[in-house]
């Protein structure tokens, strides 16, 4: 393996530490985490720093693939939000 590789899976890792498989979870399944008491930790300030820095790689290559997981922990992190806001009490 080259050291791209071996640095390509880090921040995949990472991305998947901040919930990035999650992506595809759909409204039902959402509601359903929340509803059982099993709404993931996010872990945001620890790691999205950590993230962040490959979008400064000189890799073009891994700075998108970087930008990607970025917006894929992003889409997940909202839609557990958005699910949160919808159930507060005004």
């Amino acid at each position: 393996m080259t050291d791209f590789c071996f640095v390509q899976l880090f921040f995949v890792s990472v991305a998947n530490w901040l919930n990035y498989k999650d992506r595809s979870k759909g409204e039902d399944d959402i509601k359903a985490c929340i509803e059982s008491c099993k709404i993931p930790r996010f872990y945001i300030p620890e790691l999205l720093p950590l993230l962040l820095v490959g979008m400064t790689d000189v890799s073009p290559d891994l700075a998108a693939l970087t930008l990607t997981l970025l917006e894929g922990v992003g889409e997940i992190y909202l839609k557990f939000i958005n699910e949160l806001d919808s159930r507060k009490v005004h």
